[in-house]
Formats: C-alpha cells, structure tokens, sequence
C-alpha cells in the first residue's frame, strides 16, 4: 500500500497478483503492469506512461488521469464515485453501457447519450458487459437474459421501483449458469427477485 502523496518517475515492480492502493492527495504513477489497481483519496492519480491491468480497475472517489497513455483493463472498470480524465485510450474486454432516466432509448448508449431504460441497455449489451444506472427512479420490471453486470451510481439515490407489483427483476427460462451482478441500488415498493 502507497499512501501519502509521490511522484515515480522510476520503475515500479508489481504483477498481476499484486494489489496498488494510490490514496493520497495528488498523485503520478509510472507505467507498467498491475494486478488490482485502486484510485482512492482526494484529487487526481496521472500516468506517467502505458498501463496495464491484469484484474480490476476501482475508481472510488478520485479522478485517474490518462494524460495521453493507453490504460488496458483485463478485468472491470469499478466505478465507485472516481472517474477517468484527460486524453488517453481505454481498452476494455467488455462494452459499458449508460441508463439515465434523462436519456432515451434511440441513443446509442454512452456516457454522453445514455439510454433511458435499463431493459432497453440489457437487451443492446452482449454476455459480459457493465451497464451504469445514474441516480433517479426507474420503474421497469427487468428481465434478465444474459451475464451482465448492473451498477447503480449510489446505493441511496438509485432507486429500482417495483410500483407494488411485487416483482423487478426476473431472469428468462432455461437460462441457468448466468454470471449476474447488481450493485449500488435501493429496491423499494414490494421488491421481489425472481429466477425463473
């Protein structure tokens, strides 16, 4: 664990088994190869160059510059309040997708032109794939038909609404073995999850 703030401008030997925290103020970092990597604290984390990222990529409450540098992510992006800037590549293994109760469903789905349903991202996202929810309500039974990840933008303002119908999310027939994750969402009015 780095803790405090640094600059390396040098080498900085990690592997794919190795977990970096930068929870300092404002930070830089070399480029390289990491495990997990962890963008906490307050301020900016830069690269200093290409990085790579065997597992996990954790944004949480802190901005991670790619200050014109490829940043490759083998594993998922976790975006927990931090976000990336600057100019840069990001390579994923996966697509993200964004819902936001202010987009609409002729978008194409992105960060800048969110759609507005999460059933509608559900259906355009391919097995593996991350969709973002932004804060507000969202009132849809869901049905899930495919290994996705849904993640609410906060666990508190999030707000699936089963309007009393006793059922929000529910998963198609014959489909067993579904990687599924939801995070980061407040279920309320009779919320029942359903595997079908």
């Amino acid at each position: 664990q780095l803790k405090g703030d640094f600059t390396n401008e040098g080498s900085f030997l990690a592997n794919d088994q190795s977990i970096v925290l930068l929870d300092g103020q404002d930070q830089s970092f070399s480029g390289g190869n990491y495990g997990t990597l962890v963008i906490a604290g307050f301020g900016t984390k830069t690269m200093l160059g290409d990085v790579t990222i065997a597992n996990n990529l954790v944004l949480s409450d802190a901005q991670l510059d790619l200050n014109g540098y490829t940043l490759t992510v083998n594993g998922v992006v976790d975006r927990i309040g931090g976000q990336l800037v600057g100019s840069g590549n990001l390579i994923l293994d996966y697509s993200e997708w964004y819902v936001s109760s202010e987009g609409s469903d002729n978008n194409d789905g992105t960060s800048e032109n969110p759609f507005e349903t999460i059933s509608y991202a559900i259906e355009t996202a391919s097995n593996g794939d991350v969709i973002y929810i932004a804060n507000g309500t969202y009132t849809e039974i869901i049905t899930i038909t495919k290994s996705v990840s849904l993640v609410g933008e906060n666990k508190k303002t999030t707000i699936l609404d089963g309007e009393n119908s006793h059922q929000i999310i529910q998963t198609g027939d014959g489909l067993s073995g579904l990687n599924i994750s939801i995070n980061n969402f407040l279920l309320s009015r009779q919320f029942l999850y359903i595997l079908t």
